[in-house]
């Protein structure tokens, strides 16, 4: 077995026992079950997932990077309370309390550089642009020396556990530390700003494949503001335990296994069905509960307004979803029209518009530029025999009809 893949499976079992650890003081804190036990549910996927990518892909940086995620996020998600039972709710029964509450001002940190950061500029190849992409982590590493030095000598309460106090704060230069954490917030800014762009000019340089992966990556990384939406509500936890690993399987997918599923429709429909969502619930809101209250309903059901907004939503849905199928189809697949389209079209002009000299060559042509392909070939079969007809580009570069 290879190093890389007995570190792996070694960091596994570290976030094994780490999140046995959890569980156990999760329960003992909160003398019972407590959402923050979905925590080491969730965080699992990215610690298995980047196991898998550096079992299958070497010493794949991206695999390394889910691993840490995931480690260093179960921590952050449990450190106060491991403070709470070691400093006050049983004083010296746990090590270390004192100095996690240093940690605790600093290890979001390597989160953020870590998912934020780290996991966008380097998916999916494991490799920057360029070196002179450097300047981000270089702006990223000046934020988080700023930031702990600034949350780590500011005195007082530094967790939500009264009556511990942050100990290593300094009174004499708190003005200091103040201002250092205010100032903080430009590295972070030109942090956030250089990794954007980083992403933008990825995914404008790509093609085939990595265009493909890329597209995974986006499509699940916005849905996780949705994560933060929902926190605190009632399915806060369901949202966790689905959205949050969904980030770390979307990137194992893109990774291990692209060519197999199609970002395309998926981003479609979602967009599709997320706006009808949207559109229903809208209808229903502004029939039953504006028109409700300016009837005087009293915030009591009223029947006959809930049978009208169905009625609406019943007539409209059909030309609201064509509709939003259009501008997905657009937002999606860009000017060129779905693959599914462009091939229809070209069957059935293809036998009145062409030559028959003419009309593989456009097949080629069609098929590449219609599906977003860098290469298309047409294959015609002799009996048992298949033989190439004509392609797109064509091997010296000119195109069917002169054009070019």
């Amino acid at each position: 077995m290879r190093l890389s893949s007995t570190i792996a499976i070694l960091l596994i079992v570290l976030y094994l026992v780490i999140a046995g650890g959890v569980v156990a003081l999760e329960w003992a804190v909160h003398n019972g079950p407590d959402p923050a036990l979905v925590a080491p549910i969730g965080l699992s996927a990215y610690v298995l997932i980047g196991a898998l990518i550096v079992l299958k892909r070497g010493s794949h940086p991206i695999g390394w990077i889910l691993q840490a995620i995931g480690i260093v996020a179960l921590i952050t998600a449990v450190n106060e309370d491991y403070i709470g039972y070691a400093l006050v709710l049983h004083p010296g029964s746990l090590p270390f309390g004192h100095a996690m509450v240093v940690v605790n001002s600093s290890i979001w940190e390597v989160a953020f550089l870590l998912f934020a950061v780290a996991l966008p500029m380097l998916f999916p190849t494991g490799r920057l642009l360029s070196r002179r992409w450097l300047v981000v982590f270089v702006f990223a590493a000046i934020f988080m020396v700023m930031a702990f030095v600034g949350n780590a000598l500011v005195p007082g309460q530094t967790t939500k556990y009264s009556g511990v106090n942050n100990p290593i704060g300094l009174p004499a230069i708190q003005p200091i530390a103040e201002t250092i954490q205010n100032l903080a917030i430009l590295p972070a800014l030109a942090t956030g700003v250089g990794m954007i762009a980083s992403l933008v000019v990825r995914f404008r340089r790509s093609r085939g494949p990595e265009r493909q992966q890329l597209k995974w990556f986006f499509f699940t990384a916005l849905l996780i503001p949705v994560n933060f939406i929902l926190n605190g509500t009632p399915v806060a936890g369901v949202a966790y335990l689905t959205i949050l690993p969904l980030v770390a399987i979307s990137i194992g997918l893109a990774i291990l296994r692209y060519r197999l599923y199609d970002i395309d429709v998926v981003i479609s429909r979602t967009l599709v069905y997320g706006s009808l969502a949207a559109f229903i619930t809208l209808v229903y809101v502004a029939i039953v509960v504006g028109i409700g209250t300016l009837v005087g309903s009293g915030g009591q059901p009223n029947l006959v307004l809930s049978i009208v907004a169905t009625a609406i939503v019943a007539v409209a849905f059909q030309p609201v979803r064509e509709r939003l199928q259009k501008i997905a189809n657009r937002l999606v697949y860009g000017k060129r029209a779905t693959p599914y389209e462009v091939l229809s079209q070209f069957s059935e002009r293809v036998a009145e518009t062409y030559a028959a000299e003419e009309a593989l060559p456009r097949m080629a042509r069609v098929l590449a530029e219609g599906t977003g392909a860098e290469q298309a070939q047409v294959w015609l079969r002799s009996g048992s025999i298949l033989h190439p007809a004509a392609s797109w580009p064509e091997a010296n570069g000119s195109t069917p009809g002169g054009e070019r």
